[in-house]
């Protein structure tokens, strides 16, 4: 088996550029985590299940779920 050596990366465009991703994905998925935290936040005391957050934003459940 061939040793695979771990690539650690300290920001979001480090890690796009390691996955030969372009650094404006890395900036997308920026503007996208701190929308998703936000949403999660006005509905927080509102008692929504993150299945109807996520259809509400657009995005899937389990990107709701990990904030």
């Amino acid at each position: 088996m061939r040793k695979v050596k771990p690539i650690m990366v300290r920001t979001p465009e480090e890690l796009a550029r390691s996955l030969g991703l372009a650094v404006a994905e890395a900036k997308e998925w920026q503007v996208q985590h701190a929308l998703s935290k936000r949403l999660k936040e006005i509905v927080g005391g509102q008692n929504i299940i993150d299945a109807k957050i996520a259809k509400l934003a657009g995005i899937s459940r389990t990107r709701v779920t990990t904030f």
